[in-house]
């Protein structure tokens, strides 16, 4: 079988901080909790398909998410070659170190971290997990804190030509048995939901891990090419301080 570089999955789709134009949309998410009996039955399956080289635990803010281990512990029992990480803005991870250290060490799981203009102390964070052995990573280590990009979403449809973040990194979403080429896609539906909005992707879009037509030469193809969705979303505006969500629609669209 082919072997697919990374999927990231949300253990929750809320957060505790709520970035300004979060392309996930946790702002706009109410309280949901993925479980992990479903989390096994779609890793199965997709594994079953495919090799799956790192499991990305996402969110929202994984940490919130008070079975966070389970998830841990379903990856490997389902398929022990597979890499885990879990990314977090860090702010519960003191508070739950003594819970995930054992996890985090029997299974070599990657803490990768986002630091925040927030009153948390990032470098004494890294210190320690650096003394207890853990690998780390500093998710936006070329600046000292966040800074943001404005993913645009618009209703004029039109194909463009810039270059796709989401595809330059081959990370792919799975949810409820589906793979989605970018968040914005696969948690449109928080959007919509919250701003009454239309944004529609098809099935065209989606690849249903359940499909007996799919396979790991339709899963390698998928997530290097734009899809048909992609004709709402513009060039992401960079370099935005960052600041919390207001929860206005300008934050995502033109």
């Amino acid at each position: 079988m082919k072997h697919l570089r990374m999927i990231e999955y949300h253990i929750t789709n809320h957060c505790n901080l709520n970035c300004k134009g979060c392309a996930h949309f946790a702002p706009l998410s109410k309280s949901w909790f993925a479980n992990v009996e479903e989390f096994k039955k779609d890793f199965k399956q997709l594994t079953n398909k495919i090799n799956v080289d790192n499991v990305r635990i996402f969110g929202g803010e994984p940490l919130l998410h008070k079975n966070i281990c389970l998830f841990f512990d379903a990856i490997k029992e389902i398929s022990p070659n597979t890499n885990i990480s879990f990314l977090t803005n860090g702010l519960l991870l003191l508070q739950r170190l003594h819970e995930l250290l054992p996890y985090i060490k029997k299974y070599d799981i990657l803490v990768e971290i986002t630091k925040y203009p927030v009153n948390i102390d990032y470098k004494g964070i890294f210190k320690l997990l650096e003394i207890e052995g853990i690998r780390t990573k500093d998710f936006n280590k070329k600046q000292y804190t966040k800074i943001l990009r404005k993913h645009i979403l618009t209703h004029e449809a039109k194909q463009t030509e810039f270059d796709c973040c989401m595809i330059h990194w081959e990370s792919i979403q799975l949810k409820d048995g589906k793979l989605f080429l970018c968040p914005i896609q696969a948690y449109i539906d928080i959007f919509n939901d919250y701003f009454n909005e239309n944004f529609v992707v098809k099935d065209g879009d989606i690849l249903d891990i359940y499909d007996d037509s799919v396979t790991d030469e339709t899963i390698c193809n998928f997530y290097t090419h734009k899809n048909d969705f992609c004709k709402y979303c513009r060039k992401p505006i960079e370099n935005i301080e960052w600041e919390k969500s207001k929860k206005d629609k300008n934050e995502w669209m033109e």
